[in-house]
């Protein structure tokens, strides 16, 4: 017993340790053999009845394939756990238990949408299940198709669609590039006339020694003209 305990695996193994006491019987290794037999048989209600709680929708299985294995195995796990049920009974255990085992092993996803919105039988969870999958299949795809483009597209101009710069070095902008040379001759500084409550300011403008506005709210200020190199807009680098 201890042999073999040592060479199964998985489920096989599993089953040696749920059912230890099965070594204490006059020949343990027949009996454990016929036992083991008779619980991994396909059509054993008792097993099948321990696996409905666990299933789980294999890799490259479809939802209906999925649904058809779930089913079988309540019709098979009716009969271990639904002796005393009456026909009518026992259809309604097996909708209910096939219902309950399909949303809880559909996967991750499907389980949680299938649960905040739970169909009531089985038919209505299968199609909606599909559909579900449909749609995020057909948004991975599109996700997809949007890396790729961002990777492999062209990036050009946001003004002009030029492909040769950027939005930020485009010839067409029409924001003023910033001065950092002194004012020249040609600058003359300008009071404003406009609100003579306004508070005016004590020194020149730094950028462009105009007495009309702050440096802050000088159009020349670089920190008004910095552009993303990509998309041309302020709000980012």
């Amino acid at each position: 017993v201890r042999l073999l305990r040592a060479k199964t695996k998985g489920s096989a193994k599993q089953f040696l340790i749920d059912h230890c006491e099965l070594a204490e019987e006059e020949a343990p290794y027949e009996f454990i053999k016929n036992e083991m037999l008779l619980w991994f048989r396909k059509e054993n209600p008792q097993h099948a009845a321990a696996k409905l709680y666990s299933i789980k929708r294999h890799a490259n299985e479809t939802l209906r394939q999925f649904a058809d294995r779930v089913r079988t195995l309540a019709q098979s796990a009716v009969q271990e756990e639904g002796e005393e049920l009456d026909p009518d009974e026992r259809s309604a255990w097996v909708n209910k238990k096939t219902l309950n085992a399909f949303i809880k092993g559909a996967g991750k996803e499907l389980s949680s949408l299938l649960t905040s919105n739970r169909p009531d039988t089985i038919r209505d969870a299968l199609s909606r299940a599909e559909e579900l999958e449909d749609v995020m299949v057909k948004e991975g795809e599109l996700e997809a198709q949007w890396d790729l483009a961002v990777i492999s597209g062209e990036r050009r101009c946001y003004v002009c669609g030029d492909s040769s710069h950027f939005a930020a070095r485009c010839p067409k902008r029409d924001t003023p590039d910033p001065r950092r040379d002194r004012p020249d001759s040609t600058d003359k500084p300008t009071r404003t006339e406009g609100n003579v409550n306004a508070p005016r300011p004590r020194f020149p403008c730094m950028f462009c020694a105009s007495w009309a506005h702050f440096p802050v709210n000088c159009p020349h200020n670089p920190q008004r003209t910095i552009f993303c190199d990509y998309c041309g807009t302020r709000e980012h680098l």
